[in-house]
């Protein structure tokens, strides 16, 4: 960050100077003097990096249920053609592994459209 690199640089040149003037460098050194800019930009590099981490973890999970989010954009006749079919008897279909996988990526898909939603900077 160009900050820190400012920082640096000026600690440096006082370094340099105190060592250049010794006792006659009477100024308040550097380390004393940013110590809020060091905490500041420790802050804030831990935000960024936090919000890099929670940008990668959403955008794995788009890409995971990608499929599923553009499938949901079709039509009714293309959504019914991939999903499972009751076979035989069809009762049981509400108990089936098939149906509860499929409830589980709706909800998936619900919560990370949420989440892409206002991550945009949409409201509700």
């Amino acid at each position: 960050m160009q900050t820190e690199r400012m920082v640096r640089d000026e600690k440096e040149s006082d370094d340099q100077l105190r060592e250049q003037f010794k006792e006659r460098w009477t100024r308040t050194p550097s380390d004393r003097l940013t110590e809020t800019f060091h905490a500041n930009l420790a802050k804030y590099r831990e935000i960024i990096n936090n919000a890099m981490q929670a940008d990668k973890v959403v955008r794995d999970k788009f890409e995971i249920h990608r499929r599923g989010m553009e499938l949901l954009t079709k039509g009714p006749d293309e959504i019914l053609a991939v999903l499972p079919s009751a076979g035989a008897g069809g009762s049981n279909v509400k108990n089936s592994s098939s149906v509860f996988q499929l409830r589980k990526l709706m909800e998936d898909v619900s919560f990370y459209a949420v989440v892409v939603i206002v991550m945009c900077g949409f409201t509700f």
